[in-house]
């Protein structure tokens, strides 16, 4: 996994649509036959921010035996004339097991986004096959092959905002080298599948941050409630180093159905720590 960006990466989920762009006539070659899936809508917030991970996910149909699976990956374009054109841009091999079911797979696109950032047109095309030995395409890429329109390709993109200046937190961020006492936020990566969250497609690791520390009289906070609860109850237990601002993260997960679902889970990163 890529360096988390201090938190503020976050996943989106690219839904289909057919574009409108326009195409160079001396790299594409014209279609005459309906293409195999997909076009993307791409938000272009992402063209000015860092890609830190992409991945596209196909559906495969049920394989009776394990095989080799070769995944070709074409750009689709508009061109002046109205038809389609396409350049072949990557094929993939892969091993695939014998399934009763259908199964997910996931390839890494985040170089091929790369160097395809000046295609990404608001609605970027993208052809996809996955040939067996025998030459059967074994991907299933609409609806009409498998009677559903979430078995489809999808894109999960994480990227990282460009950092702003911003005021100076009075939260401490601290390493275990420091040797820092008071309260402070360290790191903290979460493995999702080794708590058992399997059925989590994407993040499997995320940076979710811990408060600990010392709570004295020089570091509490300034909020009179917290000021006077130290005074009365001086006696008993003190303030305490506990998050004190929290952020969600966006999660891509399986139901229990199988299907695929996509939403913002509230506090589950660590974005503040003060005593309380």
């Amino acid at each position: 996994m890529n360096p988390w960006c201090d938190g503020r990466c976050s996943l989106i989920m690219v839904a289909h649509a057919f574009p409108s762009s326009t195409a160079d006539h001396d790299q594409l070659m014209s279609l005459k036959i309906k293409p195999k899936c997909c076009f993307f809508k791409i938000n272009q917030d992402i063209l000015s921010r860092f890609i830190v991970k992409a991945d596209l996910w196909i559906c495969l149909k049920p394989l009776r035996h394990d095989t080799d699976v070769t995944v070709g990956l074409t750009r689709l374009q508009h061109m002046e004339d109205g038809d389609l054109g396409r350049v072949h841009l990557r094929s993939i091999n892969m091993h695939v097991t014998a399934s009763d079911v259908t199964q997910w797979h996931s390839i890494d696109a985040k170089k091929l986004l790369q160097e395809e950032l000046e295609h990404l047109q608001p609605k970027w095309g993208l052809e996809i096959h996955a040939l067996d030995p025998e030459g059967q395409d074994v991907v299933i890429t609409d609806q009409t092959q498998a009677g559903d329109e979430r078995l489809k390709p999808f894109l999960d993109l994480e990227f990282a905002e460009l950092k702003k200046q911003v005021k100076r937190s009075l939260s401490l961020d601290c390493t275990e080298a420091s040797g820092e006492m008071q309260c402070c936020r360290y790191m903290l990566v979460v493995d999702l599948n080794a708590i058992g969250f399997d059925w989590v497609i994407a993040p499997k690791t995320y940076q979710a941050y811990y408060c600990t520390g010392l709570c004295n009289q020089m570091s509490l906070q300034r909020y009179p409630h917290t000021q006077l609860v130290s005074r009365v109850n001086a006696n008993g237990w003190g303030p305490c180093c506990s998050p004190t601002k929290m952020s969600a993260i966006s999660m891509i997960y399986f139901t229990n159905s199988q299907n695929i679902m996509s939403r913002k889970i509230s506090d589950m990163v660590v974005d503040r720590c003060g005593c309380s």
